[in-house]
Order: C-alpha cells, then sequence, then structure tokens
C-alpha cells in the first residue's frame, strides 16, 4: 500500500534527522488513508512526533488535539488516552484550547474506566513525576505508591523499581533514613526479579524443542507494543537507540520514562533472543538461523 510505504519513508528521515522530507512523506501517507476513508491515528502520532522535533510544538498540539476529538468520536478509550498523555508533553503554554487542564489525570480516568492496568501504571509514574517537580511530596508518593503496588502485582518489575526508588528518594529528602533504605532495597529486589525474569525466557528459549517446519503462530505472539519494536528494527538492519525508535512510534524522544520504557523492552527481545545488542544501546534484529 502506498501510504504505508510513505509512512516507512517518514520514519526512515525522521530518524536521520531529515525532518522537511519526513513531515511531507508522513502528510502525504494520511491524505491518502483519509482519501480512502481509513484514517490512523498513528499517522497523526508520527506526524505530531516530527513537528516536535522539530521545535513546532503549537503545531504538534493541533495534531495531538485533532487526535484526541476523533478519538472521543468514534469511543476509541486507547486513543483518548494516548492523545492525553502525548499532550501532557507537550508545554502549558504551547497548548491549544480544549486541552484539559490536567492531561495525565484525565487519561488515568480513561485508563481506569477501560480496565487498562498497563496504561493506569503509566499514568500513575508521570502523575508521580509531576508531582515530584512542582514539589507536591504528599501527591507524589501516593501516586508512586500505587504506580509501584499495581507494577508488581502484574510482574512490571523494573517499572516497580522506578517507581520504589523515587519513592525512596522522596523520603530521604525530608530526613526519612529508614523509609528511604526500605523502598531503596525493594526497588533493588525488583530489579533482580526483572533480570531473572528475563533468564527464565531466555533460558526457556534454549531449552524448548526446536519444531519441525515453521514455528506455531501462537509462539510468535508478543505482547502489546512488541511487534511495532521488532517491525522497526527489521527495517533498519544496521540497528537503533531507544530514543530513535521513541521518535518513529510517535513518542517524544526527550522523555526519558518514554526512552526508558522502550528500553527496558528491547532488552526483553534480547532475552527472548529475537534482537541483539552489540553495543550498548544499540539494539539490531537476530537473524534467524539457517
Amino acid at each position: 500500500m502506498l501510504s504505508h510505504a510513505l509512512h516507512s519513508l517518514g520514519q526512515a528521515n525522521l530518524i536521520v534527522g531529515r525532518l522537511e522530507r519526513a513531515e511531507r512523506y508522513m502528510r502525504d501517507s494520511r491524505r491518502l488513508r483519509e482519501a480512502a476513508d481509513h484514517p490512523s491515528l498513528h499517522d497523526r502520532q508520527a506526524l505530531a512526533a516530527v513537528l516536535r522535533r522539530g521545535g513546532r510544538l503549537a503545531d504538534a498540539a493541533q495534531e495531538i488535539l485533532a487526535d484526541l476529538v476523533r478519538a472521543r468520536a468514534i469511543g476509541d478509550g486507547g486513543g483518548e488516552a494516548m492523545a492525553l498523555m502525548e499532550l501532557a508533553s507537550i508545554p502549558e503554554q504551547e497548548r491549544p484550547a480544549g486541552v484539559p487542564a490536567q492531561p495525565v489525570e484525565a487519561a488515568l480516568v480513561v485508563y481506569r474506566e477501560m480496565g487498562d492496568v498497563h496504561g493506569e501504571i503509566r499514568a500513575l509514574l508521570q502523575l508521580g513525576q509531576q508531582a515530584t517537580e512542582r514539589a507536591e511530596l504528599h501527591q507524589a508518593v501516593e501516586h508512586f505508591a500505587d504506580c509501584a503496588r499495581l507494577a508488581a502485582d502484574i510482574g512490571e518489575h523494573q517499572t516497580a523499581a522506578q517507581a520504589s526508588a523515587s519513592l525512596g528518594t522522596l523520603h530521604g529528602g525530608i530526613g526519612q533514613v529508614a523509609e528511604a533504605e526500605a523502598y531503596f532495597a525493594d526497588a533493588h529486589s525488583r530489579q533482580l526479579l526483572d533480570h531473572l525474569e528475563v533468564t527464565r525466557q531466555t533460558l526457556l528459549a534454549i531449552t524448548r524443542p526446536q519444531p519441525h517446519g515453521p514455528e506455531p503462530a501462537a509462539e510468535l505472539q508478543l505482547p502489546p507494543g512488541y511487534s511495532e519494536i521488532l517491525a522497526l528494527l527489521a527495517g533498519h538492519p544496521h540497528g537503533l537507540h531507544p530514543k530513535d525508535i521513541a521518535a518513529a512510534l510517535g513518542h517524544d524522544p526527550t522523555s526519558k520514562n518514554t526512552v526508558e520504557g522502550i528500553r527496558a523492552k528491547l532488552k526483553r527481545l534480547v532475552g527472548r533472543d529475537l534482537a541483539t545488542e552489540p553495543q550498548k544501546g544499540l539494539f539490531i534484529i537476530k537473524e534467524p538461523e539457517s
């Protein structure tokens, strides 16, 4: 499909910093999809990423707001929450009228209504970070504690460790040394659990009997977000960095939380022998053995 090819060209130009070409390809891709009555939320997100990277924050915010309006019109809760989270990364003074005053809190409400625990965890972590920046320590502690609890419940040990470490920093900053040490110890244990899970997945892959013929489709299924990353790696045989992938997926490549989340997914793909990390921070898709 021509629109898909244009979108891929836009992603490639975004990764190498050719922003004008990237924008042109993204807009052409979107026009073709809309003309065929197949509008894509991902197209708008990618275009917003191009505009944001070029410093055109107000234009990027307008694109994301259009995502939000469309998602609400068709009842797409996931798209609505994603647009709200993206709007939160735009400085308040650059946001157009119609954007909620607290977009992350609005996204949290949507995620909870949907029962999307992964989204709820991301929103809580970001709310904790925002409250910390505003020196609203009570709210920050509440958000990080909820985030750590939910992440631990579903086995997201890396995020649970990040939230626990943030709690340790907050308690240490007000002189509560014992509490801080307990949270840092919990963060350390969560990181060990995450490493153990990756090791377990690797051992399972090594010891699993090799099938005769094509691997069953069920074995190839990946959690949400991983297939898109693998597709990007497949299109860039020389490898990509987490920031490159964040930009190509339409996320803010300057957001530490976003980049570290992608890095964690890449590490898990390495653990499952689907990708390699030949040098620190550079990830390449694993070529199938002949």
